[in-house]
């Protein structure tokens, strides 16, 4: 990563380096070294239960929800450049992530931003469905309730079945009234 940001840094001006991870390596020391150079990470966590994220991750029996968020902690801590929390807000049968739990502990990581999305395109399990946008919303005032202050949210649900370019580009920008004037919300639609 230092080389990539020197690269850049010497290639061209006005230039920021940053990475995407799904967060299973974050408690490894070499990983939160390597990441230290950059100016931000955008790191996926889908539950903060350990019977959620089992469900909806499906993970490898090595690697537990109390690694990963204690990784993240940990890297929030050393951590110089920002973090944004990526969240898939989902309907697993009977539950959903986007609980007064799910934000209480999205708080305790910390993240610069939050960025909250739901299911678009025909997940591999048929239980999976998504959350409607008024939910979304109601997460990212229960964030906000919670004290995950001076963050921006950010909502995102693309309506149509693929996603391309072409559907990232249309974005409008929304206030909701049940938030802060300061809190913005992009949703994207195709």
């Amino acid at each position: 990563m230092k080389t990539v940001k020197e690269f850049a840094e010497n290639s061209y001006s006005d230039v920021s380096v940053g990475l995407f991870t799904n967060s299973s390596m974050l408690f490894n020391e070499h990983v939160l070294i390597a990441f230290s150079p950059l100016d931000h990470v955008e790191a996926k966590i889908d539950a903060i239960d350990e019977l959620k994220f089992n469900a909806i991750n499906m993970p490898d029996e090595s690697l537990t929800l109390r690694k990963i968020l204690n990784g993240l902690k940990n890297f929030r801590k050393t951590f110089d450049g920002e973090i944004a929390m990526q969240v898939m807000l989902l309907r697993l049968g009977s539950f959903s992530n986007a609980e007064k739990s799910d934000a209480e502990a999205l708080k305790s990581i910390e993240p610069d931003h939050v960025h909250l999305y739901t299911v678009y395109r025909k997940p591999r399990l048929s239980i999976v469905k998504p959350i409607p946008k008024e939910e979304i919303k109601r997460f990212a005032s229960i964030l906000t309730r919670e004290g995950v202050q001076k963050r921006k949210h950010i909502l995102s649900k693309i309506l149509n079945t693929a996603c391309n370019t072409s559907m990232l580009e249309s974005r409008c920008e929304v206030s909701c009234s049940n938030l802060r004037e300061n809190r913005k919300f992009l949703i994207s639609e195709g």
